[in-house]
């Protein structure tokens, strides 16, 4: 071959690559546009980035807001599937507006849980600086779930965890404000680990147990309560102030408190509504308190209730 032959297929050679390069990167442009963000205002009226679905990550401080309704669904076909909850929490320095949005879970198969997942969920991480607010949050197993480490949440190993860990959740999670959020229908609204966490202007809404469902895949029937707590918190010095709690169905079985707190010296309740308006709930209590003995209550309401504060042996 002739070195002007080669100087022509190397031309060719030039055109054809160039063109194939322009081809294949406009083919990624829709891609690449889809992957930026889109921003919003939130009720502040300041700019937020927008969450855009189900089983979003938050992996960077800044301001995050809803544009419309979030929801998940789970038929039962999978135990590993791989959203079990609306928004994962996973960076110190947030602030997550609702914006009047709800964020809820759907019972699409009627042989499992009417409840299901966590609207909001924290693992494996420690946060500061954290603020949920103005929305609503429905029918999920855990409305809000901010714990060290998900380990803490597998039956029978809390009291475990709790003995081992306890100095690390009381130190290094700190500053979680949640504030006018309407919980509703949830099996517990908030489970919090952490201190300085502060709950105002919400409102817990219970309906209490569930009806009997069908029988399960095993022939077992299913049908577990919708409520078993409001709020649990786990660490010192937090203030639940001017909330609605009510309860408005049935709760058997162990005592039914609106909030559990664990190792909370220093937490302050005050100007909150606790109202059992079931007239067939045995054992219903405003405030359960484990290892806990330096609190203020002040200018509470609680009515319809066996007693104002349960106090729970230590471990």
């Amino acid at each position: 071959m002739t070195y002007r032959c080669r100087r022509k297929l190397m031309r060719k050679s030039t055109i054809f690559g160039a063109i194939a390069a322009a081809w294949l990167a406009a083919l990624a442009l829709p891609a690449l546009a889809q992957e930026q963000p889109e921003f919003a205002t939130d009720s502040e009226g300041k700019a937020c980035q927008v969450i855009p679905k189900a089983g979003y990550a938050i992996t960077k401080p800044g301001r995050y807001c809803l544009t419309h309704d979030l929801f998940m669904q789970w038929r039962g076909e999978n135990l590993n599937a791989p959203i079990h909850s609306v928004i994962y929490l996973l960076s110190a320095d947030v602030v997550l507006d609702l914006n009047g949005f709800t964020i809820g879970y759907r019972q699409v198969n009627p042989l499992v849980s009417p409840n299901g997942g966590s609207g909001i969920d924290q693992t494996n991480v420690t946060l500061r600086n954290v603020v949920i607010r103005n929305g609503k949050i429905s029918r999920f197993q855990r409305g809000i779930k901010l714990p060290l480490s998900s380990n803490a949440e597998l039956e029978g190993a809390l009291e475990r965890w709790n003995r081992e860990y306890p100095e690390f959740f009381k130190k290094n999670q700190i500053s979680i404000t949640i504030e006018d959020i309407t919980f509703e229908d949830n099996k517990v609204d908030a489970y919090l680990f952490g201190r300085d966490i502060v709950l105002r202007h919400n409102k817990f809404l219970h309906k209490g147990l569930s009806e009997r469902q069908r029988e399960d895949w095993s022939g077992n029937p299913i049908g577990q309560p919708n409520s078993y707590a409001a709020v649990i918190i786990h660490g010192q010095k937090s203030e639940i102030a001017d909330n609605q709690f009510e309860l408005s169905g049935p709760v058997r079985g162990l005592p039914f408190a609106f909030v559990y707190v664990y190792d909370g010296d220093g937490l302050s309740v005050h100007h909150n509504t606790f109202i059992n308006r079931s007239d067939q709930s045995a054992s219903t209590h405003g405030i359960a308190f484990r290892n806990t003995t330096q609190f203020s209550l002040e200018e509470n309401k609680f009515q319809g209730l066996d007693g104002s504060v349960l106090k729970l042996p230590s471990f």
